[in-house]
């Protein structure tokens, strides 16, 4: 900054150039005291420094505050990897440790359940063996009256024994149904907790209907068994091909769209708040149809509209993209001119489930034909018999609950039930919304 400070004074002709170098070394020579800190030299007593104000000198100094600068970053940036990797480490721990304990619950209530089996079974043989001397002692009364005093307090220590066993039980039942309770609990909050981890682990730029795992089942060694699922299979596959001609496909297509002109800027995105670059059913940031519809009930949006209004019904007519070309391939829609009688839909086409729909049939379709294909080789070829297929069952139930949910809650807001009160919300939803 010396140098600079001198061009000023030339500058305001208070000094001349020439003396720059006599100047430099005036600043030199001052001598500036400052603290010095454990280690340093004459420690604790205040050192005397010069500083050099030549550029040559002034350059190399902040060389040496960069490289400073650097070793510290480097050294930050290893502590945060090193603090990453303990995190995942500790999760892993964790998991473990559930799993350990969730066994010990289990093995727990497993040994309660055969204790109080063999108390009962415990409590049935003194029962009998109580019966069988009482009657012995019935028909010995006759003749051994001395004894039946003797008799009678070995009564008495029976009875008193199998209250003994019947208050061993009570307390059994009422310990077996805490740790019932206890492991119920524990069995909730992991389920719980593994739902919440598998939402966190799947994204919604990622949903199931276009981003699938094939689970495994065994399919039949047995000759006759093997054809029957055969057939079955070849049936399904028949029925998903009858299904994907007669029906017409648009694929929905996600990210940056080419928009109007006097849309760019203007139009927003109901589903990630982006503003002009693209239309709601074209939103990456959330793909998921479901996860559509949970994000419009928690901002009490019309499904037709997709804006917020206090209207019982949605006045707004609304023409599906992906439900009208199914209408007019069925022939529900009539010509009239260059106009088109168009059936109106009772939901807005970004959340429009018949995409993810027939994704799902053609997933399942290219399923179908690799399980036939490996029921039809050789089962000595095939992994002894098995290989990988779909679980059936379980996936088609599966599907059936989500569809039978989506078609309740979609009637529902059909109905107005969702619409929103007049102390719900207060902020209207932005005026020009498209798909």
């Amino acid at each position: 900054m010396s140098h600079e400070w001198y061009e000023i004074l030339v500058a305001a002709d208070e000094a001349e150039e020439s003396s720059r170098l006599d100047f430099i070394n005036l600043l030199c020579d001052q001598v500036f005291i400052e603290p010095t800190e454990p280690g340093d030299k004459g420690y604790p007593e205040p050192a005397s420094v010069r500083k050099s104000y030549i550029c040559r000198d002034v350059v190399d100094m902040m060389r040496y505050q960069l490289i400073q600068f650097d070793v510290l970053l480097d050294e930050e940036k290893r502590a945060v990897d090193e603090a990453e990797k303990e995190a995942r480490f500790k999760t892993a721990l964790e998991d473990e440790t559930m799993n350990e304990m969730r066994n010990a619950y289990f093995d727990m209530q497993n040994e309660l359940r055969y204790e109080r089996n063999e108390t009962a079974r415990t409590m049935r043989r003194m029962e009998e063996a109580y019966r069988s001397i009482m009657t012995q002692i019935t028909k010995m009364t006759a003749s051994y009256k001395d004894t039946i005093p003797l008799f009678s307090n070995a009564a008495e220590g029976y009875k008193e024994i199998l209250s003994q066993l019947s208050r061993q039980a009570e307390d059994n039942k009422i310990r077996f149904d805490q740790v019932t309770a206890s492991v119920e609990e524990v069995r909730s909050w992991h389920l719980e907790r593994s739902r919440v981890r598998q939402r966190e682990r799947s994204p919604s730029v990622a949903p199931e209907a276009y981003k699938r795992r094939s689970d495994g089942v065994m399919i039949p060694t047995n000759r006759h068994e093997r054809e029957k699922f055969l057939r079955a299979c070849e049936s399904e596959l028949r029925e998903i091909d009858h299904y994907l001609r007669s029906v017409p496909f648009r694929e929905r297509r996600f990210g940056h769209r080419k928009m109007k002109e006097h849309e760019k800027g203007v139009l927003m995105c109901v589903f990630c708040k982006e503003t002009g670059s693209h239309y709601s059913d074209a939103c990456s940031e959330v793909r998921s149809t479901f996860d559509r519809k949970e994000l419009l009930r928690s901002e009490h949006r019309c499904f037709r509209c997709l804006e917020i209004h206090f209207d019982e019904k949605c006045s707004k007519p609304t023409v599906c993209f992906y439900c009208k070309a199914v209408d007019q391939a069925a022939g529900k829609g009539k010509s009239n001119g260059d106009k088109r009688d168009v059936i109106e839909h009772d939901h807005h086409a970004s959340i429009c489930g018949r995409p993810e729909d027939i994704m799902r049939r053609i997933e399942r379709k290219d399923e179908l034909t690799r399980i036939i294909e490996m029921c039809k080789r050789d089962p000595s070829t095939s992994t002894s018999g098995s290989a990988l297929a779909d679980s059936r069952a379980q996936k088609s139930d599966h599907l059936s609950l989500r569809d039978a949910d989506r078609q309740r809650e979609d009637k529902r807001r059909w109905n107005g039930d969702r619409r929103p009160s007049g102390g719900d919300c207060s902020q209207p939803g932005p005026s020009r919304i498209r798909n």
